[in-house]
């Protein structure tokens, strides 16, 4: 019933505007044209947002990960601090304060942290085997 009422629409929508620029294109080229534009605008629009959804999502996720990797960086003359970026890579991060006008670099740095207890596997075997 929908799509009834969607085509008698389109079909009404089409023929009002074959009659209004009959003149101009003449009314069987209009009513095709009014015809083609309408089915076809939907589609447009549709993908148009769904496009725009992901880029939203995507600008999202990216804002997330800048805020993960932001990092507050006090300056050695106390009177400013450096909010930047942190990549760990081959290159450092120069910097230029603006209070005491020094340049600095940051150098990102990697620590390894045991977070569990490690367990000896030999030793277990043994005390298996000797029951």
């Amino acid at each position: 019933m929908r799509i009834a009422i969607s085509l008698g629409i389109v079909i009404f929508v089409s023929i009002a505007l074959g009659y209004v620029f009959h003149s101009f294109l003449g009314f069987i080229e209009t009513f095709i044209l009014a015809t083609f534009l309408q089915l076809l605008a939907p589609t447009i629009w549709n993908t148009i947002s769904k496009h725009r959804q992901t880029i939203a999502q995507l600008e999202g996720e990216i804002n997330y990960l800048v805020e993960l990797n932001t990092a507050v960086v006090d300056c050695p003359c106390g009177n400013h601090q450096f909010e930047e970026i942190i990549v760990i890579t081959d290159n450092t991060i120069e910097l230029t304060c603006p209070a005491c006008k020094g340049v600095y670099k940051l150098l990102p740095s990697v620590k390894t942290i045991l977070t569990t207890e490690p367990l000896d596997i030999e030793e277990d075997v043994k005390i298996g085997t000797e029951l």
